[in-house]
């Protein structure tokens, strides 16, 4: 969305940069475990074992790739955020209940910045709620593309 990342994130992005450093590449996929798979509000047993095994095997070989060495973020101008009002096309936000609280808030913002959006809340999974609930991810993904199917030309 282009806005800023809160001090929240910052810091764990700094705990992940400095894991990493140091060659820890297990203690940086751990952290982001336990940031965004498990949230805030709940323990790693708390989450279904597949899940983080799956994500752990993502992150791990994500930190695993080198990056090239002039890779750069290019920022953009305007940043998105200050022209998501320009969006015509439906938009469906999706987010955790047990995400970050930054995330949920700044989904329902979008929410209502966005002409037609729509916002929801799935119960019961964090960041990864595609992966936790993938029935309901489905099914919530399937409802709103057919509320917004394209005559047929």
């Amino acid at each position: 969305s282009g806005a800023p990342p809160s001090d929240r994130i910052v810091a764990f992005w700094e705990q992940e940069e400095a894991a990493e450093d140091a060659g820890d590449l297990e203690g940086a996929t751990e952290l982001n475990l336990r940031f965004w798979v498990d949230g805030l509000q709940r323990q790693p047993e708390e989450v279904e074992p597949q899940v983080r095994r799956l994500v752990h095997d993502m992150q791990l070989a994500i930190f695993q790739q080198e990056a090239p060495d002039d890779a750069e973020a290019a920022a953009l101008q305007p940043p998105a955020s200050e022209r998501l009002a320009e969006l015509a096309m439906p938009v469906l936000l999706m987010v955790g209940e047990l995400d970050l609280p930054e995330k949920v808030g700044l989904s329902q913002q979008l929410s209502e910045v966005i002409a037609r959006a729509e916002y929801r809340l799935l119960p019961g999974v964090a960041h990864m709620l595609n992966m936790e609930k993938p029935q309901q991810f489905n099914q919530t993904v399937l409802e709103f593309l057919a509320r917004h199917r394209a005559p047929a030309s």
